[in-house]
């Protein structure tokens, strides 16, 4: 599960300076010295208050510290501590090399979790260009002929019918000036 020493060494370093903070800083967050996804638990032996500061270096280096599926958990853990926001947590902003690379990595790892037997490994996924054949563009037309469209029949009060009436009004239409918008299309 553990990978390099040095890492290790700092981490743990970090881990005794924030259990022997004599003043508690004014903004601290809560971090699982052994993390849950690594079978850690919720006892206060295995929590400590850490800086946000502190929080982020801890999470870094514990990607760095980890290898196999446990890497890949510490950089999902990490990723977390970047990108979701709650209000008990202030969240680091880094930006240029280091961004890119952990999010080459968790991207790499999500691969790597799907693994060889996800449904759509090596498959196109979505619509391409040679999807919108005639027969298929036929299909759809036939399909939709004789239904309302997707607001249609929606029952809309005077207050939001006036709010869109007034949003609309003075806007230019997107085509408006194409001539002959059927022909566009199809070039």
């Amino acid at each position: 599960m553990y990978l390099h020493n040095k890492y290790r060494l700092w981490y743990y370093t970090i881990i005794q300076q924030a259990k022997s903070r004599t003043s508690t800083p004014e903004i601290v967050e809560k971090h699982h010295i052994l993390p849950k996804s690594l079978g850690g638990t919720n006892d206060t032996s295995n929590l400590v208050s850490l800086t946000p500061r502190e929080h982020y270096i801890c999470h870094l280096l514990l990607t760095k510290m980890c290898k196999g599926k446990a890497r890949q958990k510490m950089v999902y853990a990490l990723w977390a501590i970047m990108n979701l926001c709650n209000r008990y947590q202030e969240r680091k902003v880094i930006r240029g090399r280091l961004y890119e690379s952990l999010r080459q990595e968790y991207i790499q790892s999500q691969k790597d979790k799907a693994g060889l037997l996800h449904p759509n490994r090596g498959r196109k996924t979505g619509r391409t260009k040679d999807s919108f054949t005639p027969e298929w563009k036929a299909n759809i037309s036939t399909a939709k002929k004789g239904k309302p469209g997707h607001s249609k029949g929606i029952p809309r009060s005077d207050h939001v019918k006036e709010a869109v009436s007034k949003a609309n009004k003075g806007r230019i239409p997107w085509n408006k000036g194409i001539k002959n918008f059927k022909n566009l299309s199809k070039t």
